[in-house]
């Protein structure tokens, strides 16, 4: 019988220990309500529900591929330049479409390079 009632009281502190740990977890996040540290900076739609999402992290500036269900890191980099709206324009820090687009030809010239013979 003593064993039983042993038993019953730890499964009760252990449960009553889970129950405070997610309550206080709870409150710290419910409290600061974002990730720290990220700040959104651009996005360019691909499709209904695809996108790619330009954001910084701490020091670092990171290019996502979000989807249904799916984040990807596609790339990562220190300060990319920021480019100012023009007026009348949405308040814009940061050019995603043209750094994109400076990324696919640079990649595509050095793909071009290794390939050709010297």
């Amino acid at each position: 019988m003593t064993d039983v009632l042993v038993m019953a009281l730890s499964v009760a502190a252990v449960l009553a220990l889970a129950y405070g740990g997610l309550w206080l977890l709870r409150r710290t996040l419910r409290t600061t309500g974002r990730v720290p540290d990220i700040e959104f900076q651009s996005s360019v739609p691909l499709g209904p529900r695809e996108r790619i999402v330009l954001v910084r992290w701490r020091d670092r500036d990171l290019v996502l591929g979000v989807a249904d269900g799916a984040v990807t890191l596609l790339a990562e980099a220190e300060h990319l330049p920021r480019v100012e709206p023009a007026s009348g324009a949405s308040e814009t820090p940061m050019n995603l479409a043209a750094w994109l687009s400076r990324t696919k030809r640079t990649r595509a010239l050095e793909e071009l390079r290794q390939s050709a013979p010297i």
